[in-house]
């Protein structure tokens, strides 16, 4: 009987839209909805981290290239037309195809190979102990999730 309810519960967690929320929900009753804000709290950090990130590869690839409305900077200093061009293409890949988890999974991989580079470049650079365990640590565990989301997203499709 207890392994019946286990697999049960790990099928409706497993068919969730929100998994962690769910799951959190079963061990604490009011801890979903926590859950649920914390994980838009990241979605949106990540979201603001993506589109800062492609502005200014933007506006420095129209800085190389000589593309004088693209780097046009604004008073306070910011890249208004590169954000608005990033934002746009963005939104335009999520709304005109119809393949999320693809996107997501590039997503994953363009957030994670700096993560490797810099742990790399890290452990190559410093002499120190600490640095370079902390910088081993770091590429391991970022190949490991790597990795991971690549199998994940072959065993989805």
């Amino acid at each position: 009987m207890p392994q019946y309810r286990k697999n049960l519960g790990s099928l409706v967690i497993a068919s969730s839209p929100a998994p962690l929320a769910k799951a959190a929900s079963v061990a604490v009753k009011s801890s979903g909805n926590i859950m649920a804000f914390i994980g838009i709290i990241a979605m949106m950090s990540a979201l603001n981290a993506y589109l800062l990130a492609a502005s200014r590869v933007l506006q420095n690839i129209s800085f190389e290239y000589r593309l004088p409305f693209v780097s046009d900077i604004g008073k306070n200093g910011t890249p208004f037309i590169a954000i608005t061009i990033s934002a746009i293409a963005g939104a335009s890949l999520l709304l005109f195809s119809n393949h999320f988890e693809q996107l997501a999974t590039i997503s994953v991989i363009a957030t994670l190979l700096p993560y490797l580079f810099i742990c790399a470049s890290a452990l190559k650079m410093f002499d120190s102990l600490k640095i370079r365990i902390i910088s081993t640590v770091g590429l391991l565990s970022t190949m490991v999730i790597l990795v991971a989301s690549i199998f994940i997203s072959l065993d989805t499709q």
